[in-house]
This record gives structure tokens, sequence and C-alpha cells, in this order.
């Protein structure tokens, strides 16, 4: 009679008769966010360090993961845990161990120092089975107030007031936008640019959500006391002008019904009715292009006996990792080009690729290896930025596969429509633009990673590249000013100056 058992396994591609334990099917924890995190790698590599006896991963339910720790008896034992200077002094001896474990979990579940909670064996051990091990239920409950103490404490231990609206709103915006560029960790984001489309993960939307709230707590004098906010308030408000508009509400009294504590359903399916129908027309507007396009594809399907080449992005991701074995195992695939996010460390492609497969678990005999061909690429530039060796490879793919996603299942709906010129295309922002690019003998710029935030400065590079191609160089840039200065100087002549459509608009800058 077969035993179930209670742990994970997968089974060896390769050999049917091996398989490899994951670890217990209830190490799975579920955060607050959705997002699932299994910490088995995690807890092994921080117990890796010779003074700590066991590690437990908690979080279910929380808005990001930590560690309980129980420490080794003898060294530690005449120490006392709770001193700030002794507790700083043994989180530094285990960060260099965390930071390992870290690797090798998703940005997701990835702890950090002001989420640990430190016990001792020889005066509080973890409570164990009869057979030795950890009763982990019984562990979590037993801490249950350190666990929530510490989630507390790191809610409120930065918390900075916000300032008032004394000066129309500046201080508040800075203060917000000091808080986004702090968090996320660069400052090159603009008040209009969408956070999650400027590369901001579900835990940094947790930690600047605890962040405001905090915040709006520890502000003094506020018209309307702020206890809570929804847990989804950074992905409803994803950009730091959002972001601003809902805390000044709180913080100058004036709530309505789109305020700080809106739930209403209503609004959230007119949202998506009202998204539905605009892209619907807008896409109905490439009816024709879509045609050709799919009539030349037609064209190109590999004849009887002919094997495919796939064209596959995100092969770096778990997925991706499994699609690219599954693809480069498929005896009627000749060839799999990877198309990657490029990186700055001296790995090379091919050994990163099988280092992230290797802990995937994800394998390849060498012959599947033979068929694939990595390229380092930027999806937004020209030509994916490779060069004219490499690019013409890419026209001969038969089957095309874009698995370079972000994996959010909180992100809002209002965080996919773009603002101004954000993706090209598709968002016809500007046909004075937009009608060159598909004009005869102009090659048309496309944004395969829709939607995906461009500044003006970075579509105006590609630009100047595309449209410079026919002169052996890119475009010059020069300043607006400047521009519509020469447009004003070529006269009102439309056949002959098809940009002073733009000079009226614009004028007012030459003032």
């Amino acid at each position: 009679k077969p035993y179930e058992v209670q742990d994970l396994l997968v089974a060896n591609p390769h050999d049917s008769t091996q398989y490899r334990i994951m670890g217990r099917a209830d190490d799975l924890l579920v955060l607050s966010t959705g997002e699932k995190v299994r910490p088995t790698n995690l807890e092994q590599k921080v117990l890796e360090h010779p003074d700590i006896k066991d590690v437990l991963a908690f979080g279910a339910g929380q808005v990001c993961l930590g560690l309980l720790i129980e420490l080794s008896a003898n060294r530690f034992d005449s120490a006392d845990i709770d001193q700030p200077e002794t507790c700083a002094a043994i989180l530094s001896s285990i960060q260099p161990y965390l930071e390992r474990g870290n690797s090798f979990t998703d940005k997701h579940g990835k702890v950090s120092n002001e989420i640990v909670v430190l016990t001792r064996e020889s005066t509080r051990p973890f409570i164990r089975t009869d057979k030795g091990s950890m009763a982990r239920k019984s562990i979590l409950a037993a801490f249950g107030k350190e666990i929530q103490s510490c989630y507390e404490k790191v809610d409120i231990q930065n918390a900075l007031p916000f300032p008032s609206l004394y000066d129309g709103g500046y201080a508040l915006l800075d203060s917000i936008r000091s808080l986004v560029h702090g968090i996320i960790g660069y400052n090159n984001i603009t008040e209009f640019m969408d956070l999650f489309e400027a590369g901001m993960d579900s835990l940094q939307a947790s930690r600047l959500r605890r962040a405001i709230l905090n915040g709006l707590r520890v502000t003094p004098d506020l018209p309307i006391l702020i206890e809570d906010i929804e847990t989804d308030f950074c992905f409803r408000n994803s950009s730091i002008e959002k972001l601003y508009l809902a805390v000044a509400r709180p913080v100058s009294g004036s709530q309505d019904e789109n305020g700080i504590h809106e739930t209403r359903e209503e609004h959230r399916i007119w949202a998506m009715e009202d998204m539905f129908q605009k892209y619907h027309d807008v896409l109905r507007s490439f009816e024709r292009l879509a045609a050709h396009v799919h009539a030349s594809r037609l064209k190109r399907r590999p004849a009887a006996g002919q094997k495919k080449v796939v064209l596959l992005t995100g092969s770096t991701g778990s997925l991706g990792c499994f699609l690219l074995a599954c693809l480069a195992d498929d005896p009627d695939i000749s060839k799999v080009i990877c198309l990657n996010r490029l990186h700055t460390d001296t790995t090379s492609p091919r050994q990163r690729q099988m280092d992230l497969m290797s802990k995937c678990g994800a394998y390849m005999s060498n012959q599947a290896w033979d068929k694939v061909v990595l390229h380092g690429a930027d999806l937004s530039r020209y030509n994916f930025g490779l060069d004219e060796d490499h690019f013409p490879e890419l026209l001969g793919a038969t089957h095309i596969i874009h698995n370079a996603w972000p994996v959010n299942f909180n992100r809002s709906l209002a965080s996919f429509a773009p603002r101004s010129l954000s993706w090209l295309p598709v968002n016809r922002a500007s046909n004075i633009l937009t009608e060159p690019l598909f004009s005869k003998g102009l090659k048309p710029f496309y944004h395969m990673e829709n939607p995906s935030r461009r500044s003006w400065q970075g579509v105006m590079s590609n630009l100047s590249d595309i449209l410079g191609e026919r002169h052996g160089k890119p475009l010059p840039l020069i300043p607006l000013k400047k521009w519509l200065g020469r447009v004003r100087d070529l006269g009102e002549d439309h056949q002959r100056n098809v940009a002073y459509k733009f000079y009226h608009s614009w004028s007012g800058t030459l003032r």
C-alpha cells in the first residue's frame, strides 16, 4: 500500500528512479500580497553559521518574510541578546549567511535584519516533536508576540511625520519623492512615472505602504486620525503624483470617495470597462498593419520537414528556465535564441543561465545546449541593442515566446496605463510623431515590453538611431527651443514644412 508523504519531490528528468526532496509541503508561506515563498534554501544557508542551532522562517499573512533564529548554547549563554549592542553584533555576524540565503530567494521572499527574532537554546529553546524535528506551529505560537512586535517596531522606528500643505504642497511632494527614491534605491523616477514600470517590486511596495502609514500616524494635528490604509494602497496609487494626492487628502482633512479608504467595487468595474474600451479602439486602428504582419508571417512558416527556430525572452526566470529546457529538448526545434537583460557582472550569459537553471532544478543535455544561443539585449533599443552581426539571426525565428513579464498579482489596473508617450506604437499619443514611423523607407520603432515606460529622452534617442540609419550615424538631438526656431524660420508651407503643425502648440517656449 503506498504511503503518502508530506515532502515535495521533483523527479530527475533523465532518471525516473531519482527524486530531489524540495522540502515539506507545509513549508510554503503565503504572504499578505498573495505571493508564495518556500524558505527552505534560505533557512539552510543561515543555519550554516557555526553559532546557530536552528532557523525557522515566518511571515504567513504578513507583508514580508522574517526569521526566528535559535542560538547555540555555550557561546551566548552569558550574553543578553535583548541589549541593542549585543543584538547588533550577533546580527552582524549572521549577515553574510543571510545574504547568501537571500540569493536563493525571489525578491518578495528576501529577509532583512530588521525582521529577525533571536532566542537562545539554553533559556528559551525551540519546541520540538518526539522525533526531534521543529514543531513549527507551536514555535510560531510561542513567539507570536515577539514576531508581531518585530513587525510593528520596523513599521514605526523610521517613521517621519509628513509636512503640512502650508507651501502649496511642495514640501509634502518632496517628502513622498524622498520616500519613494529611498525605498526603490534610485532617484531618477519622475512624478508621473509608474513605479512598477520603473522597477518597484511587491516587497518595496509593502515597505512604501508601511512608511506612508507610519508617517501619517506620527504626523501631528491631522484633521482625520489614520489608523490604517488599504493593503493595495501603493498598487492603486502607483506614481509619486498619485501618492502625493492620496496623502494630501488626510493631511488637509479633505477626504472624498477617491481617498485613502476607497473600496468601491463600482469604481473598479468602471475603470476596467473604460480601459478596455480605450485600448480596444486603439488596437482596432492597427487592423491593416496586423493583417499585413500576419500575411508576412504565413510566408515565413517553415516548410514541411524544416525545423523550427524559437525566439525566447525571459529565459532566466523560473518559468523561463523550464521553457528553455523543454524547447531545447524538442527534436523539431533546431535553435532557441534567448534575449535577456544585459548584466554588468563578469559571468558569461551561458554560465549565468546554467547557474539559474541549476537553482530551479531544470536540466539540459549537452546536445540540447548546442541549440541554445544567448544574447544580452535591451528590448527598448533599436534592434534590441544587438550589433549587425547578431540581429539578422533573429529574423530567422519561426516562433516567438515573449516570457519577460513582471509577475505581480497586486498591480492595479491604472499602473498599466501609460502617461504621455510611454510605449510605441500602440499608444498613439502623438500622430505627428508616429506617422513618420510608418512612412515608406523608414523602419518602425517597436517596443516589445508593452506596456513599459520610456522617458522622452529614451524615445528620442531611439528615433535618432532609426532615422539616422540612412546617414550612417544617429541624427543630432537639439533643444526644443532651437528646433522650434528652425521650424518657424522654414515657413508655413505645410508641404515643405510638415512640422509646422507643432509650432503653434509649443511656440510659447520661444518667449
